[in-house]
């Protein structure tokens, strides 16, 4: 399934950061929460060096877009983000070839401008288009 080959990689990236750090305790820390359930509103839990546990939504992608990244987003995965700014953050991915390539990440406040309003309800789920141009590269730091 493409989605969980792009939560794969990026465990890995995250295991792999940290095991260059030194962090070989914090590394063995990395789990795929989505293999437990979807309603945490993010599928990896990554620990920093300081600040507690990042909280990596991951959405991947088939298709190809040098500009634009293109994805389904829940209204509790971005409630969830709202409510940890600092912590959660949407990691975007590209599989070809099946090869899956981190393209970057961005925080819930980023999203924001390309979601809808709740003006005529609330909504529960939306297809969001957001530029690559948004991303920051890789995956955020571990270290803070």
């Amino acid at each position: 399934m493409l989605g969980a080959r792009g939560e794969e990689a990026v465990a890995a990236w995250c295991v792999e950061e940290l095991l260059t750090l030194g962090r070989r305790d914090l590394a063995l820390q990395v789990q795929r929460v989505s293999l437990v359930s979807d309603r945490f509103g993010f599928d990896v839990s990554a620990p920093t060096t300081t600040n507690g546990p990042r909280k990596l939504e991951v959405k991947t992608t088939g298709s190809f877009s040098a500009q634009i990244f293109r994805f389904y987003l829940t209204r509790n995965e971005f409630d969830v983000g709202r409510r940890n700014p600092l912590t959660w953050a949407l990691v975007a991915c590209r599989e070809r070839e099946d090869v899956v390539a981190i393209l970057g990440w961005c925080r819930a406040t980023e999203l924001e401008r390309y979601l809808p309003d709740d003006a005529n309800g609330r909504w529960t789920e939306a297809l969001v288009s957001l530029p690559i141009a948004a991303l920051f590269p890789s995956v955020p730091s571990a270290v803070s």
